[in-house]
This record gives structure tokens, C-alpha cells and sequence, in this order.
């Protein structure tokens, strides 16, 4: 798939160079033909010419050469290779600047005559993936934080559990220890009344022989 794609790009980026001097040439600001059709429509030119090669060196009226204008094409279509290959290339991780580089690249490209609109679709729609992965990225952060602090307060709750069942521990030590002094009490209490009773019933016995006796 990336071979294709790379072949693919390789052939529209010699159409875009294509383009490009056929659009310097149409503009005016580029020329190569042997004729000297613009000199005859007022526009100086200066022109070197060598025995071995019908290239030329033209100087527009605004001072620029050809071999400017072509290092500026070139320029443009190594810009648009890599934005392309940048756009098509795996790279969810990569940061929120980097797309929006590339769109401005992009914007940048269009005017002249770049065919924009897939790479820029592209890279929208990675932007708006990569955007809705850090919302996302940032919303579980989020609840983490969220969950640690819970957390915290849940692992203190666990400590004053710990220790109100050491104090329900202690109370009951403490309870029981009550009712078996309780316990005890209500035996000596018990014991001290049944003697008390005895105690009634002797001088009940004791009164009555002394009534006898009388």
C-alpha cells in the first residue's frame, strides 16, 4: 500500500513540477521558447545560451531566474512529499501541533495549484482522532485521580473501622467482665437473703418459746 501511494505521489509531483512551469511560463515570469515573443512586447530579457544545450538562463523584468524559480518549485513539491507522507504515515502518538503544521503547510501549498484536498481530509480527520484521544486521555486522567482520591478516603474509613471494632472488642471484654461481676453480686445477694431469711425464721422461733415460757 505505501509503495503504491509512493509511486502515486511520484507521479503527481512530476506533474505539479510540469505544472508549476507551465504556470511560471503562462504568468510570464518564465519562458522557454526560442522566440523572443516577450522582448517584442517591451519586456527586457537577458539570456545566456551555450553551443551544447538549448537550456537558457532567463532574467524576468521583476529579476528573477530561472533557476530561482525552479529551486522555489522544488522547494514546493519536497514541502507537499513530506506533508504527504507525514498525513499518510501511522502516527496516533505524534502531538496536536504536529497536524496543524502540516495544515498550514497545506494552505500554504494550494495556491499553487497543489491538489490539497485528500492530504487535508487526511490530516483533518487524524487531527479530529487525535483530539477526541486526548479528551479521552485527559477524562481518564481525570477519573484516576479521582479513584486514588477515593481511594485515600476509603483506605482511612478501613483504619476507623479497625479501630471502633478494637473499641467494640474492648467494650465487649468490658461487658462481659460487668456481668460476670454482676453475676457474683447477684449470688452474694442471693445467698445474703436466703440467710436473712434463716435469720427471720429464728427469731420467729425464738419469739414464740418465749411466750411459752411466759
Amino acid at each position: 500500500m505505501m509503495a503504491y501511494f509512493s509511486q502515486q505521489c511520484a507521479v503527481h509531483t512530476l506533474e505539479l513540477f510540469s505544472n508549476q512551469i507551465h504556470a511560471f511560463s503562462r504568468k510570464g515570469h518564465l519562458s522557454l521558447r526560442d522566440d523572443v515573443q516577450m522582448a517584442s512586447r517591451g519586456e527586457a530579457e537577458t539570456r545566456t545560451e551555450t553551443e551544447t544545450s538549448a537550456k537558457m538562463i532567463v532574467v524576468t523584468p521583476r529579476g528573477m531566474a530561472i533557476g530561482h524559480m525552479v529551486t522555489l518549485a522544488i522547494g514546493h513539491m519536497v514541502m507537499f512529499v513530506n506533508v504527504v507522507e507525514e498525513a499518510f504515515r501511522p502516527k496516533i502518538t505524534d502531538p496536536v501541533h504536529s497536524f496543524m503544521t502540516c495544515l498550514e503547510a497545506l494552505q500554504d501549498l494550494e495556491p499553487h495549484e497543489f491538489h490539497v484536498n485528500a492530504t487535508k481530509a487526511r490530516l483533518t480527520k487524524m487531527l479530529s482522532v487525535i483530539e477526541q484521544l486526548h479528551k479521552l486521555h485527559n477524562e481518564g486522567v481525570e477519573v484516576e485521580g479521582r479513584i486514588s482520591e477515593l481511594t485515600y478516603e476509603n483506605d482511612e474509613i478501613e483504619e476507623e473501622i479497625v479501630k471502633l471494632n478494637e473499641k467494640i472488642r474492648n467494650l465487649q471484654d468490658e461487658l462481659a467482665c460487668a456481668a460476670a461481676k454482676k453475676e457474683n453480686k447477684d449470688s452474694e445477694i442471693t445467698a445474703l437473703r436466703e440467710s436473712l431469711a434463716t435469720f427471720s425464721a429464728s427469731i420467729q422461733s425464738v419469739q414464740l418459746d418465749l411466750k411459752g415460757v411466759t
